[in-house]
Formats: C-alpha cells, sequence, structure tokens
C-alpha cells in the first residue's frame, strides 16, 4: 500500500515540475518527455517543436537559461530585475532571462551595464555595474562617486583630463620644490652629494657614504635632533676643533675646512 502510494506521489511531483518548466502549455502543447526529441519546427523566437506518439510537442532545452530548472526561461529578453543572472516576468511568474538575450562576450558574465545618469561607481555605489550601455561611458565625477555620459560630450572629457594634467604639474612642482629644500640638508654639500640613505661608511669630522661609486655626504636627518644641532655649528678657519686644552670646543669645521690634530693638547680647522 505504502509503495504503490509513494509511485502516485512521484508521478505528481513530476507532473508539476513538468508544468512549470513547460513553456508550450500556453500554446495548449505538452512538452516533449524527450529533450532529445528530433526538431520539426523552429519559430523565429527560438522556440522548437517535435513529435511524440504522433503529437507535436513543445521542446524544452535543458541549460538554455541560467534559473532552469528551478525557474521557468523567459520567451523575451525583456529584464525586470538582476542579481547574479537577470530574471523578467511573465505570467505573473518570474523566469530566467535565456542566454540568447545576451552577446556572446556577454554570456557568462550575464552583465547590465548603467543606463544614462546612472551611477557607474564610486565609493557610495559599491555594487552599481561598472560598465554603461553603448554610446555612454562612465565619468568619474569623484572618488565617491562616477556616473554614464554621453561620449559625444568631448568638454567633459577635456575637463577630465585638465585635471589629470593639473594633478600632473602640482605633482612635479611639489618634487622640484622638495628637491631645493633638501640642498644643503647635509654637511658636505656642495662640495658633496647628500646621500639618499643613511649607510655610514667613514667617519671624520663629518659622515660618509657611497652611492654609485662616489662618496656622499650623510644627511642630517640620518642623525638624532640634538646631533643636528651640533653638526650645524662648527669651529671656522683656524679655530679650535679638538684637544684637551680645548674641551669645549665643537669638533667638526666649517665646510671646506677639516680638523687637523696638532698634538694631543691642540687641534684646529685648516682648509681641505
Amino acid at each position: 500500500m505504502n509503495s504503490k502510494f509513494i509511485a502516485i506521489l512521484a508521478l505528481v511531483v513530476q507532473s508539476v515540475i513538468a508544468d512549470e518548466s513547460c513553456w508550450s502549455k500556453a500554446l495548449g502543447l505538452n512538452c516533449c518527455t524527450d529533450p532529445d526529441t528530433e526538431v520539426i519546427i523552429t519559430e523565429k523566437n527560438g522556440n522548437k517543436f517535435g513529435l511524440e506518439n504522433g503529437q507535436v510537442c513543445g521542446i524544452v532545452e535543458k541549460g538554455a537559461c541560467p534559473g532552469y530548472p528551478n525557474y521557468s526561461c523567459c520567451k523575451k529578453c525583456d529584464i525586470k530585475y538582476t542579481d547574479d543572472d537577470s530574471w523578467g516576468v511573465e505570467g505573473d511568474e518570474w523566469c530566467s532571462i535565456p542566454y540568447s538575450c545576451f552577446k556572446e562576450s556577454e554570456k557568462k558574465s550575464k552583465k547590465v551595464c548603467a543606463k544614462a545618469e546612472e551611477p557607474c561607481g564610486g565609493s557610495l555605489y559599491p555594487d552599481a555595474p561598472n560598465c554603461c550601455e553603448e554610446g555612454y561611458y562612465c565619468y568619474e565625477r569623484s572618488y565617491y562617486y562616477s556616473y554614464c555620459v554621453k561620449e559625444e560630450k568631448d568638454e567633459v572629457k577635456d575637463e577630465k583630463e585638465q585635471k589629470k594634467e593639473n594633478k600632473k604639474k602640482d605633482k612635479e612642482e611639489k618634487k622640484d620644490k622638495k628637491g631645493d629644500q633638501e640642498k644643503g640638508d647635509c654637511p658636505g654639500y656642495p662640495d658633496y652629494s647628500c646621500c639618499k640613505k643613511c649607510d655610514i661608511k667613514y667617519t671624520d669630522d663629518d659622515s660618509w657614504g657611497v652611492e654609485g661609486d662616489e662618496w656622499c655626504s650623510i644627511p642630517y636627518s640620518c642623525f638624532k635632533e640634538s646631533e643636528k644641532k651640533s653638526k650645524k655649528v662648527c669651529a671656522k678657519a683656524e679655530e679650535p676643533c679638538g684637544g684637551s686644552l680645548y674641551p669645549d670646543a665643537p669638533n667638526c669645521c666649517e665646510k671646506g675646512y677639516y680638523c687637523y690634530k696638532r698634538s694631543e693638547f691642540y687641534s684646529y680647522c685648516v682648509k681641505k
């Protein structure tokens, strides 16, 4: 008894599923039970018909739309809603938009691009499509908002290009200004270039590095604040720069001079 009931129930379920996915029911025809039934008629809209037991039936192509078999495939390409797939409404029921409604390049992605003036990007619209419909392009108004404008609007493109050019010029000017500020930021300048790194290779009155097979002067920025000041206040020509008789003398000389140790009692600045 139970086995008969289960068998009948299975037939009912199969019938319901078949009715939900059978597009030809609306035409008063059953769908073919075998999806491999030979096609005898193909309509302009893509509907295909075959013969089973001498009766015309509609052929259901499995996989013709991404929502099949949970949803029937739409007969038209009228998109009403888009999530991961595209959907339409036919007979007050949701249906899956067929792959045939998209270009070959769009079949896999099934992307629906934004229309005129609609958002196409920006931090305020993270879920907006990143493309525009044909004849429009995505204009970046700001970091927060981009929208679709006509490609004919050359003035918008020119404005965008001008902003890019202005940013580039400002960046170059800041770079040049920074370069000017960096000049003299090491004790050896201008006789020696300032090192880019703080890798000290030799120390006398100043600290030195080697970059590009050339000696360079270690920048003040490589030392602590207390050391920067001490390096900036150095003894002048012929002034003491060390020795037991001059314990408070600076241990460096101004540019163009070096500290010559005359004896353990006295050192002074002489020309290099």
